[in-house]
């Protein structure tokens, strides 16, 4: 397996996580750059997220692209991520309302900066949901 099979998972979570975190750096009166980041950062979604739907095997029960790190191993909490039939679906569906969502909303005139750092921050949530597979990161997510 290469490297896109065993993380594209993680790149699904990490992008708008990393779009959020080079917004705040950026400051707040250059709004095409804001623009550009946030719209760069939910299209490489995107096509994270339709790579993942037409490599998704229909045919395979179970969880795929499954990866697990221990985090904490004496309490059992490990930052596991896997898609089923539902989850892949979902999360194509968040990508193209992310992406959809963003390029919509170039016109904002006032807190440019504010509206795409909350609408990457609340799409990493939606992702994280979408993709846990352990309950304290399901429920870190969901909150």
């Amino acid at each position: 397996m290469g490297f896109l099979e065993t993380h594209v998972l993680n790149l699904l979570l990490l992008i708008p996580i990393a779009a959020t975190v080079g917004l705040f750096l950026l400051p707040a009166d250059n709004k095409s750059l804001i623009r550009l980041v946030s719209c760069a950062g939910a299209l490489l979604t995107l096509v994270l997220s339709i790579w993942l739907f037409f490599n998704y095997d229909q045919a395979e029960a179970g969880f795929q692209f499954r990866y697990r790190t221990a985090w904490v191993p004496q309490l059992g909490i490990a930052h596991q991520v896997g898609v089923d039939g539902i989850s892949v679906a979902m999360c194509l569906l968040t990508a193209i309302v992310y992406t959809a969502g963003g390029l919509v909303s170039c016109y904002i005139g006032s807190r440019t900066k504010d509206f795409y750092i909350l609408l990457h921050a609340l799409v990493a949530g939606v992702f994280g949901v979408f993709l846990s597979l352990d309950l304290f990161f399901f429920y870190f997510f969901f909150e």
